[in-house]
């Protein structure tokens, strides 16, 4: 006898569940989801909350990187008209460089 149950995913999820979902991970990693795959790649403009963290930026570079992401997701039209529910924002490396630099100037 043939199992005719069929196989659940992650994917087959609505839209709203799988948002809520991503609702819960830093904006990076939820924006790296969209290569999972064409299904995920619109939930991204649908995310209410938005949750960035430098701690994975070390120097200059991934700190202009992180800034410039941002940045290009702030002024995105997509997301330019969406009622955001919870932003947050943790710097905890731009903070170190304006410590270094008010005790340079200071």
């Amino acid at each position: 006898m043939k199992d005719s149950r069929k196989m659940v995913t992650i994917s087959d999820l609505p839209d709203e569940l799988l948002c809520h979902i991503l609702s819960f991970l830093p904006t990076k990693i939820a924006f790296t989801t969209r290569v999972l795959s064409k299904r995920w790649t619109p939930l991204f403009h649908s995310l209410t909350v938005l949750r960035f963290d430098d701690q994975t930026v070390h120097d200059y570079v991934a700190f202009n990187c992180f800034c410039d992401f941002i940045d290009t997701l702030m002024l995105s039209p997509r997301l330019s008209n969406k009622f955001i529910k919870i932003f947050s924002l943790k710097c905890s490396f731009c903070s170190a460089i304006l410590i270094a630099t008010s005790s340079i100037h200071g």
